[in-house]
């Protein structure tokens, strides 16, 4: 559980986004929920109802575009970036999203 979380939520042009910081009482918690969180992304890899490719892989940042064939959710790329005690996620409706090839905090 995080210790306290920051949420914003904006637009470039007709693209919505939205970005989360996660801030945790020490680094190993945070690093246990980041492996947790890419840990679940991954496993839609390869889903029936779910086109996810994994674009960036390492030890502090996950990267995927995923598309869903559920009929009304929009295709998105997602984000999430570990830095110390901070687990920063953000979504961007769009796959096209070059830009999110890091994800770091406005905290710190």
């Amino acid at each position: 559980m995080p210790a306290s979380a920051l949420e914003v939520t904006y637009a470039k042009g007709k693209v919505p986004g939205v970005g989360l910081v996660l801030r945790f009482n020490d680094e190993q918690t945070a690093a246990r929920f980041f492996s947790a969180h890419a840990g679940v992304l991954t496993r839609c890899v390869g889903s029936k109802s779910v086109d996810l490719v994994v674009k960036e892989r390492s030890d502090a940042l996950l990267v995927t575009t995923r598309a869903e064939q559920l009929g009304e959710t929009p295709d998105w790329t997602e984000g999430v970036g570990l830095q110390g005690d901070e687990v920063m996620l953000i979504a961007v409706a769009d796959t096209t999203s070059s830009g999110v090839t890091s994800v770091i905090s406005a905290l710190t």
